[in-house]
């Protein structure tokens, strides 16, 4: 199923509060429904953090997009969409080189499809200067190329999906990244 922002009720069902991109219903572990979210995200940023924060919200998410690929993309996403537990004291500044120092809870845009509906989660990220797909996101997508090469019923709108794995398939990244940006 294919979410849409003007009909946020179709994917209430998978998540309520933020609209689903992408959901297959009982298609995870289990017989459990997949929830995928689908992000375009550039690496260039105006500003950079080191992921310290303050003393009072804790550590934030840091930009080392230089040292890492989607450095200054995926924690960030990961953040706002599946949300993060809180770990440490207050008071102790977080450090990414060590991973100690308080880090303050966030409820992310799927913490209902995650936490309370138990559906399982993706995060379909990409970079749009040919960093390609997130680790996560290649998993997901040869997943469905296994299960579409095994000759499994495809009951997905020939959309947004049906893209994403030709974008995947296509020789050049760039090609698709380019691609993507001129639909959004």
């Amino acid at each position: 199923m294919h979410g849409d922002k003007e009909k946020p009720e179709l994917t209430r069902q998978y998540n309520e509060g933020y609209k689903v991109d992408l959901a297959e219903p009982h298609a995870g572990p289990g017989g459990c429904d997949e929830v995928n979210e689908v992000k375009l995200w550039t690496p260039l940023l105006k500003t950079s953090s080191a992921g310290v924060g303050n003393a009072s919200s804790g550590g934030t998410p840091a930009s080392v997009g230089h040292s890492y690929a989607f450095g200054n993309t995926e924690e960030k996403a990961r953040r706002l969409n599946m949300g993060c537990k809180a770990r440490g004291q207050p008071g102790q500044p977080f450090s990414h080189k060590t991973g100690h120092g308080y880090v303050k809870a966030h409820r992310g845009f799927y913490h209902d499809a995650i936490f309370v509906k138990r559906n399982n989660f993706n995060l379909l990220l990409r970079e749009t200067f040919g960093g390609g797909f997130s680790p996560t996101a290649v998993l997901k997508l040869r997943r469905l190329a296994r299960k579409a090469a095994r000759g499994s019923v495809d009951r997905t709108p020939h959309g947004l999906l049906a893209q994403v794995l030709a974008f995947f398939l296509c020789p050049t990244m760039q090609s698709a990244s380019l691609s993507l940006l001129c639909e959004a």
